[in-house]
């Protein structure tokens, strides 16, 4: 029976001010013996801390299950990234994190909240200030705008967005808050249907179990892009171009990366 994993969706950002840490060709063997938590960027240890918390012993990282230094294991694994995100159990996403080291599981402002009594003196209502913006914290948030993340959340069967002011649960029913709130006729703007190849079930309630072939057409030779992916950014201007062929990743049926990872 396969297991099951976390799949982490989150920004690298710049070098200046977090620690790049990779899998490569001269560490790969080392990070097969194990990987000291304590070791690990802020917003990865974050991920494992989560990751346990859901009663899971697995988490995929892009940057630790693709060896960054070796051209044929990343165009191999890239090709798989489709099958990566809609077989995750669930994705988390660092939307609140810049960085690799600046962690999502952050101190919040206390919410105001306002205490009255009933009128027959028996019951106490709170007021407090509404916080629910997943336009806000999550459609516009900076993770979002980063070029993969567009393949990672429309194919991810539920994601878990860590914002800076609550956390929000995206599935094929919709949009929760943390404050129990349901987001009212909720709908994706940034995805498009391309075609038949892939199947997925994120998310079900919108495309009523339409099959997404997913592109981003970020190729110099391909056809214009979808204003979805124009306006968003790679992590790095020299970051790697997905394959022509990406999506035929939707059709394999391999869903292994090149590295595992397990929390014990």
């Amino acid at each position: 029976m396969p297991r099951r994993y976390i799949a982490l969706s989150h920004r690298w950002g710049s070098p200046e001010h977090n620690t790049k840490f990779c899998t490569y060709k001269s560490n790969i063997e080392e990070f097969k013996l194990g990987i000291n938590v304590s070791r690990l960027p802020k917003t990865f240890q974050n991920a494992v801390n989560v990751t346990r918390g859901l009663g899971l012993e697995y988490l995929w990282i892009d940057s630790l299950c693709i060896v960054q230094d070796d051209e044929d294991d990343w165009e191999a694994e890239a090709k798989l990234m489709g099958r990566v995100f809609s077989s995750a159990y669930c994705t988390i996403a660092a939307s609140c994190a810049s960085g690799s080291s600046d962690g999502f599981l952050k101190p919040r402002q206390e919410r105001r909240t306002v205490v009255m009594q009933g009128p027959q003196g028996d019951e106490i209502f709170c007021v407090c200030e509404a916080i629910d913006d997943f336009y806000r914290d999550v459609d516009q948030g900076e993770l979002n705008q980063r070029g993969w993340v567009l393949q990672e959340r429309a194919l991810s069967r539920r994601t878990i967005y860590f914002t800076e002011t609550q956390s929000y649960w995206e599935c094929g029913g919709g949009v929760r808050c943390e404050t129990m709130t349901k987001m009212k006729k909720y709908v994706i703007t940034s995805f498009l249907l391309l075609g038949t190849n892939c199947n997925t079930q994120a998310p079900a309630s919108i495309y009523k179990n339409q099959p997404i072939l997913f592109a981003l057409r970020l190729g110099a030779n391909l056809s214009p892009y979808p204003k979805a992916a124009k306006h968003r950014s790679l992590a790095t201007p020299t970051s790697p171009m997905p394959p022509k062929n990406m999506s035929k990743g939707c059709e394999s049926n391999s869903s292994k990366t090149s590295m595992s990872a397990t929390l014990d």
